[in-house]
């Protein structure tokens, strides 16, 4: 075998493991039954603050109070508290017209996301915390779905997001992607911990919180892997719903993902040790982080090898004419992305679009460009 097919075919092996083999062996992996733990709060309910990390939301902030507030969840064990991080907009004013019913922590400077919710948290008076943001709603029964996740031994839990695409080539793609993503996060829980959560909707046990570096990116990843790294499990709970919608359009998603991709790369160099042999989650960093932000290199891989060696052999000419197809319908699916897009160029064109964000990513986060202040799309 000659170097350009060596290149291919493993190219195309660690291409079909991440994509294929890992939720494969997860299927496999899943199936002894779950572990049936004692609930902490069998009994007694816990009492719950709701941490709403806000940047000018003037125009969704109401509407998410009014949901949090109408919870099916004994309101004498919940408080509400939103964590202003700088706003320069009425977020506050509307704050503050619900009265004792919703308490405001305000920072006059605008800091980002994670340093807001390691000054806000320990001011929450609640055994448990859930963390969300301003745009999403929460089904009524969410609160009391997280609450119930919680059992010996289990430091988080991560509720479900679910999402209201578009017909665009974009908004479809996203619904395939969460589909698997919720797939993968509900074996990785029942083998043993997930390794992020959703961040619009997931809790924690208020005394476990630390606060974590306040440039980090992602803080449903950050906060859930710092709780693995001290041996709690953070579990997927399917109860818990939050109702989200994408508009679609790519340049708001090719941003999000650009900055998903800075906050995960950040965060395995900052927990690199769970890399090591001997740790429980090594097996999942590897297979769901690592080699799904390498996939970009396994790609150019694929494409160079086979065109390197399409003379030498029929099955590269084959894998080369694929890929170029594939490129092309991604193509395709761009230009025709302001219209209903069907079939064939949902998948490639998001797929494209995902990655190069990935680079970007990484790229920003070398160059010290991605900021830990969050900009409205």
């Amino acid at each position: 075998m000659g170097g350009a097919e060596t290149v291919f075919w493993l190219s195309a092996a660690a291409l079909a493991y991440t994509w294929a083999g890992y939720p494969l062996l997860l299927a496999a992996w899943g199936r002894r039954p779950g572990r049936v733990l004692p609930r902490d709060y069998a009994q007694a309910l816990p009492t719950v603050s709701v941490l709403i990390a806000a940047y000018n939301e003037e125009h969704t902030i109401a509407r998410k109070l009014r949901n949090c507030l109408r919870q099916c969840y004994p309101a004498e064990l919940l408080e509400i508290v939103v964590a202003a991080d700088g706003c320069s907009d009425a977020t506050e004013q509307v704050v503050c017209s619900f009265g004792a019913r919703v308490r405001l922590v305000s920072f006059p400077q605008r800091r980002g996301k994670m340093a807001a919710i390691n000054d806000a948290l320990p001011r929450c008076r609640g055994e448990i915390v859930v963390l969300t943001d301003a745009e999403e709603v929460f089904d009524r029964g969410a609160v009391g779905a997280l609450v119930a996740g919680f059992a010996s031994g289990v430091g988080a839990v991560s509720g479900v997001v679910r999402f209201s695409h578009p017909a665009s080539a974009v908004g479809a793609g996203a619904g395939v992607y969460w589909r698997l993503e919720r797939y993968l996060r509900e074996r990785e829980s029942r083998i043993y911990s997930l390794l992020g959560a959703s961040g619009c909707i997931y809790a924690l046990r208020r005394m476990l919180f630390r606060p974590q570096p306040p440039d980090s990116l992602s803080d449903d990843a950050a906060i859930p892997l710092d709780l693995v790294s001290r041996g709690w499990r953070v579990v997927h709970q399917p109860a818990a719903i939050a109702y989200s919608r994408r508009e679609g359009e790519p340049g708001q998603e090719f941003r999000r993902k650009a900055r998903t991709t800075a906050g995960t790369w950040q965060l395995l160099w900052r927990q690199r040790r769970l890399l090591l042999p001997g740790s429980k989650v090594a097996v999942q960093i590897f297979s769901h982080y690592l080699m799904r932000l390498a996939c970009p290199l396994f790609l150019l891989g694929a494409l160079a090898g086979a065109a390197a060696g399409r003379g030498r052999s029929p099955w590269l000419a084959a894998a080369l004419a694929g890929q170029v197809a594939f490129y092309l319908a991604a193509l395709l699916g761009g230009r025709w992305q302001g219209r209903p897009v069907r079939g064939v160029l949902l998948l490639p064109y998001y797929f494209c679009l995902a990655y190069l964000a990935d680079i970007v990513g990484l790229v920003h986060l070398v160059a010290g460009r991605q900021r830990a202040a969050w900009q409205r799309s």
